[in-house]
């Protein structure tokens, strides 16, 4: 979005009022933005290893290959989806192309005109959180030196969408884009994975709350994340069941027959990778994806991190690549065991594990914290805010998973469940 035309305010909405409007221009602008970025895509650069290579399923899961998405995920743990088409007469939600424009325009109002941002409800109560920095240090068992993320983005999770007294006015898209997302992924891998299920015990573990319908997939969470040449997310794989992730250009890479690989979907295709959570309950047939996201030339040349003005400085004007991600991911008490057909029964068979204390563990050594603490989020200072009860900038959690205290009057502000980031 160029921030020298009129004003910024708004231009999540702007053009985009109502719901009935097409998404036509989406898509154009979608197009326009795969095609402006591949002049920042690492591929002229990509190190050998990485220049191709691997033999990646491309799947139709509402087509010719319906029922076979597991089976495809066992070949590396990573699988193309082929976007938009169904099959006649199908009523699951389908995968569609993200609102890339809309989420742009957001960037523009968080950068340049900030005070009527976080002035939003939504964003107040950090019911839609933008982050300008994460680190994702050793959340699996690996040997890598450490490189800070560096990358801008949204986020919500699952508990945001069932805020009822909440009004998004006019950036109700996307808590309907995250909707529309979590039924169509949670709809794919329940038909995928419930055939694997008939004999599975105990109500509360996955496999019985797949097979009887009671699986909420409550923990899921949405992530829309902007990268600029040079920009990078560690190494890493995810803490759910399935990770669909849609972008515009190149970066992602996969840590595949023991060489990172570049993955580039084919054209109106997203990437669906295994986390943890399908490894456990395949009992290892189903590896979980390591990968990560490098938009430079040279994956050596780590330029450190940048300071919060560089990144807004750049937000608007210079970014390479956007990606949308879906992280499917099950309710805090849901019990997730390798289920009947997969065991071995010889002793090495994975153990069952509590998907709330995974998660925390996994949260734990993404961010630094002792193993077992509960999850807290860094105090964080935001010039411009407005707000209806705070009058600090700055303000931390007091009870994390319940409500925010304002630093200098110690008001209890309630918020949705804290995940961690």
């Amino acid at each position: 979005t160029d921030a020298g035309t009129a004003p910024v305010s708004r231009i999540a909405s702007q053009g985009h009022g109502s719901r009935e409007d097409s998404d036509e221009d989406d898509d154009a602008h979608a197009q326009a933005s795969r095609s402006t970025s591949a002049s920042c895509s690492p591929r002229p650069g990509m190190p050998r290893e990485l220049s191709s290579g691997c033999n990646i399923p491309t799947i139709d899961p509402y087509g010719r290959d319906r029922g076979k998405v597991l089976e495809a995920l066992f070949v590396c743990g990573i699988v193309f989806l082929e976007l938009g088409r169904r099959a006649k007469g199908a009523t699951r939600p389908k995968l569609s192309r993200p609102r890339y424009p809309r989420w742009s325009g957001l960037l523009a109002e968080a950068t340049h005109e900030s005070e009527y941002f976080y002035s939003r409800p939504a964003v107040q109560q950090r019911h839609l959180r933008l982050s300008w920095g994460e680190d994702l240090k050793r959340t699996r068992d690996m040997h890598k030196a450490f490189t800070p993320d560096d990358r801008v983005m949204f986020g919500m999770s699952d508990g945001a969408v069932h805020v009822k007294w909440l009004d998004w006015d006019d950036i109700w898209w996307v808590v309907d884009e995250y909707n529309a997302l979590k039924d169509a992924v949670a709809g794919l891998m329940e038909e995928e994975i419930r055939p694997y299920c008939a004999k599975e015990p105990g109500k509360s573990s996955l496999g019985h709350k797949i097979r009887a319908g009671k699986e909420h997939w409550s923990g899921s969470a949405l992530r829309h994340c902007f990268y600029w040449d040079g920009g990078s997310c560690t190494e890493h794989s995810d803490y759910g069941i399935a990770t669909l992730q849609h972008s515009t250009s190149d970066g992602l890479q996969a840590y595949l027959g023991g060489v990172w690989r570049a993955v580039e979907p084919p054209k109106n295709c997203a990437a669906l990778l295994a986390g943890d959570m399908l490894e456990r309950l395949t009992n290892g047939r189903a590896k979980a994806c390591v990968h990560r996201v490098c938009v430079r030339n040279d994956v050596a040349e780590a330029s450190g991190r940048r300071s919060r003005r560089a990144k807004s400085q750049e937000a608007g004007a210079n970014v390479c690549r956007q990606s949308h991600v879906l992280f499917l991911q099950p309710d805090p008490d849901t019990i997730v065991r390798p289920l009947a057909p997969f065991l071995a029964g010889d002793g090495t068979d994975l153990e069952a594990i509590r998907y709330g204390d995974w998660h925390r563990m996994k949260t734990n050594l993404a961010f630094g914290r002792p193993a077992g603490a509960k999850p807290q989020p860094r105090p964080k200072c935001r010039p411009g805010r407005a707000s209806h009860s705070l009058n600090s900038d700055c303000w931390w959690a007091s009870k994390p998973a319940h409500h925010w205290v304002d630093a200098a009057k110690g008001q209890r502000v309630a918020v949705a469940d804290w995940w961690g980031w």
